[in-house]
């Protein structure tokens, strides 16, 4: 055992025969809230202003063509393959990962190859994008020796609890929205595990809150600035920057405008002396007998100027002449109508919110085939450069929800040297393979 002074009497040990580190019990420092408003605050850390912020962020987003489905779109390239297991080798090129052969390790194969475990990992991909904060829930053994499960609760149904120094446990509640701020009769209390803290030495002596049983919640987040217990993704910022209601507004109006609209193609000028002309004594008729002859005409102009039949005909109008004063005297005129929705109003406005949306969702439009307004994205290349360079930008995604594999790896005993990583796949160009290549990212 080797030892290593840090400041004042914190030590930190090495054991060469353990292969790990020792650390303070009392682990890395965390910020102590100070709320002057507790007692109005019941007995929960509220995650936003009413509490309800995650629901709020769901709402607004579903209502968004571009949101949920680019959110569901990065969670599925990130699980990709599903999950993997082995050893990093080295060499002159780097670290290799390379899996390890089926049946090699049985107890290991029997808990990442179930069905929760798979679901824990779909399912959190997809909180992770969607609200930076995930919270996976570890079930012991009856002898505590063992973890043998692992699930991921909702993080909107999640709530920190109150603690003398911080959160010590989480409610789980579907109720949240109806405001209370307080445990509930439909209120699950699962106690925290300190990730910053020796979480597997807590597990193992039953530390913390309610610590002799067999279900906790180990907290895994991507830190926000300025947060303290609920991190915020980066893509919240159009929700507050204004850009997601703008978004959201657009194919509102447009729905409005195609409801209430009335939509002419022509405007038909018919001069008074041509009915008398077309009729004698059209001035001397009665109302109704007008209108008659009126839907009449109407109607035989429609016949004549719509349907495929009639393309390419041509007009002939009557002019009324006046050789006295040397003027012509039109019988009609028809004057054709612009229709601006045909034109496609508002599309600079739908494709400029589009872009804000992409930008904040950190994703290159052209993976995700065009943008709405804009033009099809074709060029294979680009695509291939775009894929790979995703797929690099989500290693530290990646270490956050494998993170608490690690954790369960070290607490089961299992080889410390064990690697987790996701099969991924990276487009190769066709100078080296025809079908993409599976790397380890």
């Amino acid at each position: 055992m080797q030892k290593v002074i840090v400041n004042g009497d914190a030590t930190v040990a090495y054991s060469k025969s353990l292969n790990a580190l020792m650390v303070p019990s009392k682990g890395a420092t965390s910020p102590v809230l100070t709320d002057t408003n507790a007692e109005a605050q019941g007995d929960i850390y509220q995650w936003g202003v009413d509490n309800i912020l995650p629901q709020r962020i769901i709402r607004d987003s579903r209502r968004n063509t571009i949101i949920p489905s680019t959110l569901s779109w990065k969670a599925e390239v990130l699980y990709s393959g599903g999950i993997q297991f082995g050893f990093a080798e080295y060499d002159k090129g780097g670290e290799k990962l390379v899996p390890a052969m089926p049946g090699t390790f049985p107890e290991i194969d029997a808990f990442l190859y179930t069905p929760s475990t798979r679901r824990y990992l779909r399912q959190s991909s997809k909180a992770y994008y969607w609200f930076k904060n995930i919270f996976p829930e570890v079930i012991l053994s009856k002898d505590r020796k063992k973890i043998v499960s692992l699930s991921s609760q909702r993080p909107e149904f999640c709530r920190y609890q109150r603690g003398k120094n911080g959160p010590e446990s989480v409610l789980i509640d579907g109720n949240w929205v109806d405001g209370h701020l307080s445990k509930g009769k439909d209120t699950t209390t699962v106690p925290l595990i300190n990730p910053y803290d020796s979480p597997v030495e807590q597990l193992q002596q039953g530390k913390g809150h309610r610590g002799s049983g067999y279900k906790y919640i180990y907290p895994i987040s991507d830190p926000s600035p300025g947060t303290a217990f609920y991190q915020e993704a980066e893509w919240h910022s159009v929700i507050h920057s204004g850009w997601l209601e703008v978004a959201n507004e657009i194919p509102k109006f447009k729905k409005a405008l195609f409801e209430n609209q009335i939509t002419i193609k022509y405007l038909i000028e018919v001069a008074t002396w041509w009915w008398n002309w077309k009729y004698p004594g059209f001035d001397a008729f009665g109302t109704d007998k007008k209108k008659e002859l009126i839907s009449q005409e109407h109607q035989r102009f429609e016949d004549f100027m719509s349907g495929s039949s009639n393309s390419g005909k041509s007009l002939m109008m009557t002019i009324n002449s006046n050789p006295e004063f040397n003027r012509e005297f039109s019988g009609w005129k028809i004057t054709p109508i612009d229709n601006k929705i045909k034109d496609g109003i508002y599309i600079e406005d739908s494709q400029e919110a589009s872009s804000h949306l992409m930008y904040a969702l950190s994703v290159d439009p052209v993976l995700r085939g065009f943008t709405p307004g804009g033009q099809m994205n074709n060029s294979g290349s680009d695509k291939r450069v775009a894929w790979n360079n995703h797929l690099m930008m989500t290693k530290p995604h990646q270490d956050d929800i494998l993170e608490v594999l690690e954790f369960i790896r070290d607490y089961n005993g299992w080889d410390r040297n064990l690697k987790f990583w996701f099969k991924n796949y990276h487009q190769a160009t066709l100078d080296v393979a025809k079908e993409p290549q599976q790397q380890a990212s």
